[in-house]
């Protein structure tokens, strides 16, 4: 936080009744980026001309309720937790407005500090959210402070609640890890969904959490939409207190049949886990759209159980530089410097999840791009909408091919795809004895060879064809609106 970010200016402390006092005097901003302007005669105003005082602004003011800006002890993080609580209560949205600067967050006694929908009626509204002026300017923190129990939960939405059309927008939310350096029996989550609901998260960062971004519990009954999200450096600090034995994910849960997560337009980088962690018991769909990931100790995905995983546009990279910097194991164990793509070891052996894939690129993943073992199944399809496009794969000790199963005619890949391409890759492209399916066209070159393919038909296969180029987004094209950009 720069000190120009620190400054109190005037435009920055105007507390939410200022702001409606003077929305009949000129154009203001309020929390969210809504503009108003009733004073040039030529815009005609639906506002009547009696002494009527304006409608009130949905969201409340963490000021107006003693919060204190950019003081990061723990009594005014203390301070803090409980203005976040009233104003909660008090906006007809449950949603408090965090206004340009940096708000300190913890607790003396627990990890545990925003309790939202928890029967204590000091524990804030069961649908609490957050709207800031931008994650560029507005800043949601934890405090440097380690609480005296061991449980580091920062959000937790109840099971003894329904939290609906839960809000986060326009802030960066700030796990500060580094800053705690928590013990090995120490964790940290950044949200933690326990109650049914449905959330909403929009241009929001999430950063520096040492277990898990955001978690739902294996039982279900939430929905999440995320778009135009940032989540960078997850489970790092977990990862390297438990000496790479233990990960933590972006992303967590279970998603029921009658429920959905949808992910668009979000950067994900850093992670000593997977981007997405389903759980067992996971039945509902899932959606990514217009993603870039790098950075992923374990996977973009690891699946237990599922429904239909929809991913389109797509670039995926399982390691990087910059995880090997950020992790304190040996990179030449394998562990968690990038693994695979997507794949699964257990769950309920008769569900067999889906997923439909186009315009999708996995690039360096040390192990395989997609494994099945164990005796369980999953089903891959798509290819035809937009190819999909698997490249620096395996290497890593007896892990070569790109696809793998295990021979115990329980554990395949069921595939249905169009078009394939697998380039640079350790051995041969598949060692998959129990998988079947159709692929219609497969480019490859830089492998062993083919493979051992089981029933799998392809019906074209062009060996030393080059590699096929899905429609994928760059950095650049996703994550948060920075300040200085014009992306809509």
């Amino acid at each position: 936080m720069t000190d120009e970010q620190r400054d109190p200016s005037p435009g920055r402390t105007m507390t939410r009744r200022k702001v409606l006092a003077l929305v009949s005097t000129g154009a203001v901003s309020v929390g969210g980026g809504i503009s108003r302007s009733v004073t040039d005669p030529n815009i005609e105003s639906d506002v009547e001309e009696t002494d009527k005082e304006p409608e009130e602004a949905p969201h409340e003011n963490i000021e107006d309720h003693g919060g204190i800006e950019g003081d990061p002890s723990i009594e005014a993080a203390e301070t803090n937790v409980a203005a976040i609580h009233r104003a909660s209560v008090a906006s007809d949205e449950n949603t408090v407005y965090l206004p340009e600067g940096e708000w300190y967050v913890a607790n003396e006694d627990s990890g545990r500090f925003l309790h939202s929908g928890d029967p204590d009626t000091d524990r804030g509204a069961a649908g609490l959210g957050f709207v800031g002026d931008g994650p560029e300017k507005t800043f949601l923190t934890v405090a440097p402070h380690i609480p005296t129990r061991s449980t580091n939960m920062q959000v937790r939405y109840s099971e003894e609640a329904h939290h609906p059309d839960v809000m986060w927008r326009d802030l960066t939310y700030d796990g500060n890890d580094d800053a705690l350096n928590l013990p090995p029996d120490r964790s940290q989550w950044g949200i933690y969904i326990r109650g049914p609901g449905s959330f909403r998260f929009e241009n929001v960062r999430f950063r520096n959490f040492h277990a898990n971004g955001i978690r739902g519990t294996s039982s279900g009954g939430y929905s999440i939409d995320i778009n135009r999200c940032s989540f960078y450096r997850t489970a790092i600090g977990r990862h390297n207190n438990m000496d790479g034995n233990t990960v933590g994910h972006h992303l967590a849960g279970a998603i029921d049949s009658d429920q959905y997560l949808t992910v668009r337009n979000t950067e994900f980088e850093l992670v000593s886990g997977t981007c997405l962690d389903l759980s067992s018991g996971s039945r509902g769909p899932v959606t990514f759209e217009n993603c870039w990931a790098r950075g992923c100790g374990d996977a973009f995905i690891k699946v237990h159980d599922g429904g239909t995983t929809r991913i389109s546009r797509l670039y995926f990279q399982s390691a990087s530089p910059e995880l090997t910097d950020a992790l304190e194991t040996d990179p030449g164990l394998g562990e968690h410097h990038g693994r695979h793509f997507i794949y699964r070891l257990d769950g309920d052996q008769s569900n067999i999840p889906r997923f439909v894939l186009n315009d999708v690129e996995s690039r360096k993943t040390p192990y395989h791009a997609i494994q099945v073992r164990r005796g369980y199944s999953i089903a891959v399809e798509g290819g035809q909408e937009g190819p999909l496009a698997f490249s620096d794969i395996a290497g890593y000790e007896n892990f070569d091919g790109a696809f793998r199963d295990d021979a115990d005619e329980e554990s395949k890949i069921q595939f249905k795809i169009g078009e394939l391409s697998v380039h640079n890759t350790v051995g041969d492209v598949f060692r998959t004895p129990s998988s079947l399916g159709t692929i219609a066209t497969l480019n490859r070159g830089g492998t062993g060879g083919l493979g051992d393919v089981g029933d799998v038909n392809i019906l074209t296969d062009n060996d030393g064809a080059v590699p096929f180029a899905p429609d994928t987004p760059s950095r650049d094209d996703v994550g948060i609106n920075s300040a200085d950009d014009d992306r809509e």
